[in-house]
């Protein structure tokens, strides 16, 4: 069994563990190659699957509807303007530009 995600280790089981495994696993299984590319991290499927008490077509459709955002709104690429150590690499030139 894979460790939890470490965003997710702290959180309380909303359903029974297995539930919660299999669920997530199904919400993962129903995305195409490309959207599965998109998940901001591993415990994106499970959260959605929490978030819909468990229900899972509508955190299935709930997750496609966010990774489309996140692609629409270029998500990766707004993070990827700042360091991983929380300052930023080139949004601090474009503030300054801006104001």
């Amino acid at each position: 069994k894979a460790a939890p995600h470490p965003t997710m280790a702290k959180e309380p089981n909303l359903l029974d563990p297995k539930v919660e495994e299999e669920g997530a696993k199904a919400v993962y299984d129903a995305l195409t190659e490309e959207e599965k590319k998109n998940l901001a991290d591993d415990g994106m499927c499970l959260r959605h699957f929490r978030a819909e008490k468990g229900n899972l077509e509508k955190a299935i459709k709930k997750i496609k509807a966010t990774l489309k955002w996140r692609v629409d709104f270029e998500v990766d690429r707004i993070i990827d303007c700042f360091a991983k150590d929380g300052g930023d690499k080139e949004m601090q030139e474009v503030m300054l530009e801006e104001n």
